[in-house]
């Protein structure tokens, strides 16, 4: 049975759990529970997204091996057939699609087009620029995008419009997130949050970490530590404690590298015997 990192919001367990369950029974590795799963039940599977659930995309990913193999059982493609290759999703998609959501196809024509213009390249029209982005909607569909997943990307997306722009944004939300959800815990200086990240050479992944999650937490990390980066600036975020070890972040689109973060997270750790 595949095993899946817990992440602040991702996949919940025990729908997982019970639908791999059900796929290694129907492929004969296990006892049969419940009803055999077949190619199209499992392409149409959604689960729920919730607080400390399954890391979203490795789920997806370990599905699409399964149905590569229950392909075959049924007669379709062959197993091991490459899988698809790393783009908005392993499974075709990159946020979650819920009963009510945003309209997939704008969704996904605005995020190539997003980061076509952040890669500078070719674009049919003219590049997105963070004021259009500040004005964008979609529709609301049957079977669509969760809004908040989206809504929270587009912001991040907007940011970051903003730097290559070099411009500052004035109407800026917070992310969503658990921090979001219970009211924050205050602010920190933009430009000690950008340090934070320098300092630690992080480095910006398709998908990675919340951005400003990381920057904030490393910002508490430093008010810990009595780092001299703090001198002359009004932090109003609380040093890290004890019971905060190990950190939980939002997995998101253009996020900090991972293993960056954890890896530095870890140097933390060690150095306050934690």
């Amino acid at each position: 049975m595949p095993e899946f990192p817990v992440v602040l919001r991702g996949y919940d367990r025990r729908q997982v759990d019970e639908l791999i369950a059900r796929l290694e029974g129907t492929l004969g590795r296990a006892p049969l529970r419940g009803a055999r799963v077949g190619v199209a039940e499992l392409q149409n599977t959604v689960f729920d997204v919730v607080l400390r659930g399954y890391d979203r995309r490795q789920v997806d990913m370990v599905l699409s091996r399964y149905q590569q193999e229950l392909s075959a059982l049924e007669g379709g493609a062959p197993a091991g057939t490459a899988p698809p290759p790393d783009g908005l999703a392993s499974s075709g998609r990159e946020f979650t699609v819920v009963l009510r959501g945003y309209d997939r196809h704008q969704v996904d024509e605005m995020v190539a087009r997003i980061e076509a213009t952040l890669a500078g390249a070719s674009l049919n029209g003219a590049p997105i620029s963070a004021g259009h982005l500040g004005w964008t909607s979609f529709d609301v569909v049957l079977r669509g995008y969760d809004r908040f997943e989206v809504e929270g990307a587009m912001r991040r997306y907007r940011r970051e419009l903003a730097r290559l722009e070099g411009i500052e944004l004035d109407d800026d939300e917070p992310d969503g997130g658990l921090d979001f959800v219970l009211g924050g815990k205050g602010r920190a200086p933009a430009p000690l949050l950008a340090q934070a990240a320098r300092e630690h050479g992080l480095t910006v992944r398709w998908r990675g970490y919340d951005r400003h999650q990381v920057e904030e937490f490393l910002v508490r990390l430093w008010a810990r530590t009595g780092h001299p980066a703090l001198r002359g600036h009004d932090v109003q975020l609380p040093p890290v404690a004890d019971h905060e070890f190990p950190p939980y972040f939002d997995v998101v689109l253009r996020g900090y590298d991972r293993r960056q973060v954890d890896e530095a997270i870890a140097g933390y750790r060690q150095r306050l015997g934690r």
